[in-house]
């Protein structure tokens, strides 16, 4: 079993692997991480882990390291896959473990990963296993929180998930401008690329991602192949499993 752990900025999120499939998942506040690793480690028969931060949080590395040998993610750690990104120690590691992701579901064939969170980036894997680059832009909550924050008087909304194409008030008027722009953003960044790449392979994965699948019939016609996954998750666990062959290959 492998045990995959996602830092992020506020949550720490971790994968029990068996046999290439997610037996166990959760969620956890940095300080109920620690507290829950003991009983993560009894309760599991875990032989290797990865861990990938995006925070300033090295001790849970530190911590891990003392119950198995543990793979710190980063820029120099070995990939299966080609980075063309022309600037690869500015690429987001999680952009890196999505892309490693989506090529482990969908090898050798062209993918668009639309990872919708706190930011939405939209990153093109070619059909020769290759990073291409991506764009990134706000995500839905941070264009509500934006609109509060950098106006006078425009309320501060979440994602209610109803929108239609006219709004007739104020808070209608900014549910459908957020939300409709990031539909319309996405639908059109999948016409386009659909158009070059006509079997291209779409993936949704983040936080947004079910809001994302729930309403993906406003777009749907483009999505010949779309696919929902955890795609860091996987893509962790398949950058362990590659530098773990390599390493038994080394030492061989």
């Amino acid at each position: 079993m492998q045990l995959i752990v996602d830092v992020g900025n506020s949550y720490i999120k971790i994968y029990v692997f068996d046999a290439g499939a997610i037996i166990h998942s959760h969620r956890y506040l940095p300080a109920d991480f620690f507290i829950a690793l003991p009983h993560l480690f009894s309760t599991f028969s875990i032989s290797g882990a990865i861990v990938s931060t995006v925070s300033s949080l090295q001790n849970v590395y530190q911590s891990i390291e003392k119950y198995v040998s543990t793979l710190n993610f980063s820029h120099e750690t070995p990939i299966p896959l080609d980075i063309h990104y022309h600037t690869p120690h500015t690429l987001g590691l999680d952009r890196i473990a999505a892309a490693v992701g989506a090529e482990t579901l969908q090898p050798l064939c062209h993918k668009l990963i639309i990872d919708a969170g706190t930011a939405i980036t939209i990153d093109y894997v070619s059909d020769c296993a290759a990073f291409e680059g991506g764009n990134i832009s706000p995500g839905i909550e941070t264009r509500f929180r934006a609109l509060h924050e950098y106006t006078g008087k425009l309320p501060k909304l979440t994602n209610t998930e109803a929108c239609s194409l006219t709004g007739k008030n104020t808070h209608e008027a900014i549910q459908n401008g957020v939300v409709q722009g990031v539909l319309f953003e996405i639908e059109r960044y999948i016409q386009l690329y659909d158009a070059l790449y006509p079997q291209i392979s779409v993936f949704f994965t983040g936080g947004d991602a079910f809001f994302l699948r729930k309403n993906v019939n406003l777009f749907g016609k483009h999505i010949k192949n779309c696919i929902f996954a955890d795609l860091i998750a996987v893509g962790l666990q398949r950058i362990l499993a590659y530098n773990t062959k390599t390493n038994d290959r080394q030492t061989i």
